[in-house]
């Protein structure tokens, strides 16, 4: 808990006072901003690209939040709630079965 927090404090804690200042900023800067700040994310990850519409690619990049998990670190347990959609930016992440095995594996993009 110590380490997620250490390196997720910014990202979970900042956002209020930065999310207050880019509701103020007009449309177009907005969206420069937006590019600025994700465009390399959008480049990296194919599920963004894919999408055609660019205000649905917007909304889905301005609502992100940065987490980074440890080697080991588990993320979605068996019949949780699924309340959050994970995008790899960086990494791997394998699914395992109730036996213990890997089942599946995704990589970033």
């Amino acid at each position: 808990m110590k380490t997620f927090l250490l390196n997720n404090y910014n990202e979970l804690f900042s956002r209020v006072d930065e999310d207050a200042l880019i509701n103020e900023l007009p449309p177009t800067l907005k969206e420069e901003l937006f590019f600025h700040q994700f465009g390399s994310l959008i480049d990296n990850l194919e599920f963004l690209q894919d999408l055609e519409n660019n205000e649905c690619t917007w909304g889905i990049v301005k609502n992100l939040k940065k987490i980074r998990y440890e080697r080991g670190d588990k993320i979605y347990h068996d019949n949780d709630l699924s309340e959050t959609l994970y995008l790899i930016n960086k990494g791997n992440v394998k699914i395992y079965a109730e036996n213990g095995f890997a089942i599946a594996s995704y990589k970033n993009g």
